[in-house]
Protein backbone atom coordinates (compact mmCIF):
# COMPACT_ATOMS: atom_id res chain seq x y z
CA UNK A 1 0.00 0.00 0.00
CA UNK A 2 1.29 3.67 -0.89
CA UNK A 3 0.62 5.75 1.80
CA UNK A 4 3.51 8.66 1.40
CA UNK A 5 1.76 11.08 -0.04
CA UNK A 6 1.94 14.56 1.93
CA UNK A 7 -1.33 15.78 1.67
CA UNK A 8 -1.35 18.94 0.99
CA UNK A 9 -4.48 19.08 -1.14
CA UNK A 10 -6.62 18.40 1.61
CA UNK A 11 -4.21 19.87 4.14
CA UNK A 12 -6.98 22.52 5.68
CA UNK A 13 -9.56 19.85 5.72
CA UNK A 14 -6.91 17.22 7.95
CA UNK A 15 -6.25 19.98 10.31
CA UNK A 16 -9.96 20.84 11.14
CA UNK A 17 -10.80 17.09 11.24
CA UNK A 18 -7.31 15.91 13.61
CA UNK A 19 -6.20 19.28 14.80
CA UNK A 20 -3.12 18.79 12.93
CA UNK A 21 -1.99 18.91 9.15
CA UNK A 22 -1.38 15.17 8.76
CA UNK A 23 -1.47 13.33 5.34
CA UNK A 24 -5.39 12.30 4.38
CA UNK A 25 -4.17 8.51 4.69
CA UNK A 26 -3.50 8.72 8.65
CA UNK A 27 -7.16 10.90 8.91
CA UNK A 28 -10.52 9.32 9.65
CA UNK A 29 -12.18 11.79 6.62
CA UNK A 30 -15.02 9.36 6.80
CA UNK A 31 -15.90 7.17 9.51
CA UNK A 32 -14.06 6.66 12.53
CA UNK A 33 -11.16 5.11 11.16
CA UNK A 34 -8.36 6.48 9.22
CA UNK A 35 -8.57 5.89 4.99
CA UNK A 36 -5.14 3.25 5.31
CA UNK A 37 -7.21 1.58 8.57
CA UNK A 38 -10.04 1.49 6.31
CA UNK A 39 -8.05 0.57 2.79
CA UNK A 40 -6.53 -2.28 5.22
CA UNK A 41 -10.05 -3.71 6.51
CA UNK A 42 -10.98 -3.62 2.85
CA UNK A 43 -8.55 -5.99 1.63
CA UNK A 44 -8.02 -8.01 4.38
CA UNK A 45 -10.17 -10.83 3.04
CA UNK A 46 -8.27 -10.76 -0.23
CA UNK A 47 -4.91 -10.69 0.47
CA UNK A 48 -2.86 -12.41 3.77
CA UNK A 49 -1.48 -9.92 5.89
CA UNK A 50 1.82 -11.55 5.85
CA UNK A 51 2.01 -10.11 1.88
CA UNK A 52 0.76 -6.35 2.61
CA UNK A 53 3.70 -4.22 2.07
CA UNK A 54 3.42 -0.22 3.24
CA UNK A 55 5.40 2.30 1.50
CA UNK A 56 5.58 5.47 3.80
CA UNK A 57 7.77 8.61 4.16
CA UNK A 58 9.84 9.33 7.08
CA UNK A 59 8.74 12.57 7.85
CA UNK A 60 4.96 10.96 8.88
CA UNK A 61 6.57 7.95 11.54
CA UNK A 62 4.22 9.98 14.25
CA UNK A 63 1.19 9.12 12.16
CA UNK A 64 2.00 5.42 10.85
CA UNK A 65 3.43 3.99 13.65
CA UNK A 66 0.46 3.48 15.56
CA UNK A 67 -1.48 2.84 12.28
CA UNK A 68 1.05 0.15 11.37
CA UNK A 69 1.53 -1.60 14.69
CA UNK A 70 0.59 -4.67 14.11
CA UNK A 71 2.98 -4.76 10.85
CA UNK A 72 6.68 -6.53 11.29
CA UNK A 73 8.79 -3.63 10.58
CA UNK A 74 10.21 -5.70 7.53
CA UNK A 75 6.86 -4.78 5.50
CA UNK A 76 6.92 -1.23 5.81
CA UNK A 77 9.46 0.72 3.26
CA UNK A 78 10.19 4.46 4.95
CA UNK A 79 11.03 6.77 2.54
CA UNK A 80 13.77 9.48 3.38
CA UNK A 81 11.31 11.88 1.54
CA UNK A 82 8.03 11.96 -0.68
CA UNK A 83 9.43 11.68 -4.72
CA UNK A 84 5.67 10.96 -5.89
CA UNK A 85 3.65 7.58 -6.73
CA UNK A 86 6.03 6.45 -9.61
CA UNK A 87 9.08 6.16 -7.44
CA UNK A 88 7.19 4.53 -4.07
CA UNK A 89 5.60 2.09 -6.74
CA UNK A 90 9.19 1.24 -8.36
CA UNK A 91 10.33 0.74 -4.61
CA UNK A 92 7.78 -1.42 -3.78
CA UNK A 93 8.19 -3.80 -7.28
CA UNK A 94 11.92 -4.37 -6.19
CA UNK A 95 11.32 -5.13 -2.79
CA UNK A 96 8.91 -8.00 -3.76
CA UNK A 97 10.81 -8.95 -7.06
CA UNK A 98 14.37 -9.46 -3.81
CA UNK A 99 11.82 -11.48 -1.98
CA UNK A 100 10.29 -13.41 -4.65
CA UNK A 101 11.06 -13.18 -8.38
CA UNK A 102 8.12 -15.40 -9.47
CA UNK A 103 5.32 -12.88 -7.77
CA UNK A 104 2.63 -11.41 -9.46
CA UNK A 105 2.09 -7.79 -8.21
CA UNK A 106 -1.29 -5.45 -8.72
CA UNK A 107 -1.13 -1.94 -8.48
CA UNK A 108 -4.99 -0.76 -7.91
CA UNK A 109 -6.35 2.78 -7.37
CA UNK A 110 -9.58 2.51 -6.41
CA UNK A 111 -11.98 5.02 -4.42
CA UNK A 112 -14.89 3.35 -3.01
CA UNK A 113 -18.07 3.55 -0.89
CA UNK A 114 -18.33 -0.09 0.41
CA UNK A 115 -16.52 -1.21 3.32
CA UNK A 116 -15.24 -4.23 1.50
CA UNK A 117 -14.13 -5.42 -1.82
CA UNK A 118 -15.60 -9.25 -1.92
CA UNK A 119 -15.75 -10.48 -5.26
CA UNK A 120 -12.64 -8.53 -6.48
CA UNK A 121 -10.57 -11.05 -7.26
CA UNK A 122 -10.80 -14.88 -8.10
CA UNK A 123 -8.16 -17.77 -7.18
CA UNK A 124 -7.71 -17.54 -11.45
CA UNK A 125 -5.50 -14.48 -10.89
CA UNK A 126 -8.48 -12.16 -13.10
CA UNK A 127 -9.56 -9.31 -11.40
CA UNK A 128 -12.96 -8.24 -11.64
CA UNK A 129 -15.00 -4.85 -10.09
CA UNK A 130 -18.34 -4.26 -9.50
CA UNK A 131 -19.12 -1.09 -11.15
CA UNK A 132 -21.91 0.35 -9.07
CA UNK A 133 -19.13 0.15 -6.03
CA UNK A 134 -15.44 1.06 -7.13
CA UNK A 135 -13.77 3.30 -9.86
CA UNK A 136 -10.73 2.51 -11.18
CA UNK A 137 -8.57 5.57 -11.27
CA UNK A 138 -5.46 3.56 -12.52
CA UNK A 139 -4.50 -0.04 -13.23
CA UNK A 140 -1.36 -1.81 -13.51
CA UNK A 141 -0.68 -5.31 -13.59
CA UNK A 142 2.35 -6.76 -13.40
CA UNK A 143 2.69 -10.53 -14.78
CA UNK A 144 5.53 -13.00 -13.90
CA UNK A 145 8.77 -12.35 -15.74
CA UNK A 146 8.91 -14.18 -19.52
CA UNK A 147 12.30 -14.27 -20.92
CA UNK A 148 12.10 -13.80 -24.82
CA UNK A 149 14.67 -16.00 -27.07
CA UNK A 150 16.02 -13.79 -29.61
CA UNK A 151 15.93 -15.23 -33.38
CA UNK A 152 19.87 -14.17 -33.83
CA UNK A 153 22.52 -15.75 -32.89
CA UNK A 154 24.22 -13.46 -31.46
Amino acid sequence: MLAGGDGTRLQSLTLKIAGDSRPKQFCSIVGRESLLAQTRARIESLIHVDRELFVVTRAHESYYREELRDVDDSRIISQPLNRGTGVAAAIALLHILQRDADAVVIFVRVITTTPTLRHAAEPSGRLYLAPNNIRIRSFLWVPRPTIRKSNTDG
